[in-house]
């Protein structure tokens, strides 16, 4: 079974049956087991509930005449307790008349039978809905990747830059409000001047990706990483004030290199700016950090001596020491 409670793809799928007739309740699991399907068999409609909410489920055949919590009102609960997932349900009735579809249909199910039915039609419509259920579960997987996946850049754990640019903007508007702190980061890896850093190749972009992963790993959750510009790392520092954004700077610096990340042989340098915190008088928009921090890593980069530039204070530069091996 999977984390979301879904059955794993090589095993048979699971169907729970319902009915208080054990005669019934036996010829029909011995349809769907010969079919290849897993039967799980219930006398009461509590227990197809409680089957169901175990996970693992991928249909749901119920009796609706059953004593006590009948069919309808097992497919009235099972619908409106559903989330993503989708769980058919297909009522078994001695009647078929339009009036009790339409009830069924009501009451949210997605498929009915009437007693007593062929066992061909059975197996047939169980294989109808179970192919309708895939259908919906390829949507709603694509779905969550399609919203894990916005804002994000797919090569790497980072965010977009018209993400971060955009959250930049919120983060500052933020601060102005509540007056609250507010740090923006900019890193730039890059290659010895005799070398070049080709992000469009296959080495480039997995060195690219290493760095991206350990920086997320480095900041917190608060704090926004994006990709920005060619080959470089924007992170954003939500109620940050300076002191604690040299920390973060320095930590950032040590994480990324901490172990030599190459591409074709050749090992990347990694460089970071601080920009202008806000409150502070050359900060009135949030462009105005953007701005300066692009500056301050093309000053960093001519000198490449020291890693980091402070924009804060006049452009001031300064190394870390390397941690101890």
């Amino acid at each position: 079974m999977g984390p979301d409670g879904s059955r794993a793809t090589d095993a048979p799928p699971t169907l729970v049956v319902a009915d208080d007739d054990a005669i019934t309740l036996a010829h029909v699991t011995r349809i769907l087991s010969a079919a290849g399907y897993q039967v799980l068999g219930c006398s009461r409609g509590s227990e197809v509930l409680e089957k169901v909410r175990a996970g693992g489920v991928s249909l749901v055949l119920v009796d609706c005449a059953m004593p006590g919590m009948g069919g309808l009102e097992v497919c009235r609960i099972l619908k409106a307790t559903a989330e993503d997932v989708f769980v058919p349900v297909i009522l078994m009735a001695a009647r078929a008349d339009a009036s009790s579809r339409v009830e069924g249909l009501r009451n949210g199910a997605d498929d009915f039978v009437q007693k007593p039915f062929d066992d061909d039609e059975l197996v047939a419509r169980v294989q109808n809905m179970l192919r309708i259920k895939q259908m919906h579960d390829a949507v709603r997987l694509a779905k969550t990747r399609l919203e894990s996946l916005a804002g994000k850049d797919e090569r790497s754990a980072l965010y977009t830059e018209s993400y971060v640019r955009s959250r930049l903007h919120q983060e500052f508007r933020r601060s102005e409000r509540y007056q609250e702190p507010l740090a923006f980061l900019l890193l730039q890896a890059h290659a010895p001047v005799d070398a070049t850093l080709d992000l469009g190749a296959a080495s480039g972009q997995s060195a690219f990706a290493t760095l991206a992963e350990r920086v997320v790993q480095t900041v917190r959750e608060t704090d926004v990483a994006a990709k920005f510009a060619r080959s470089g790392i924007a992170v954003v520092l939500p109620a940050t004030h300076f002191q604690g954004s040299l920390v973060v700077a320095e930590r950032l610096w040590r994480a990324v290199t901490a172990r030599p990340v190459a591409v074709d042989g050749t090992e990347l340098a990694f460089s970071a700016t601080l920009d202008p915190l806000f409150p502070s008088r050359p900060v009135a928009r949030a462009e105005d950090m953007v701005a300066s921090a692009m500056i301050a890593l093309e000053n960093v980069a001519r000198r490449r001596a020291e890693p980091i530039c402070v924009a804060q204070h006049d452009a001031y530069f300064f190394a870390p020491q390397r941690a101890e091996a």
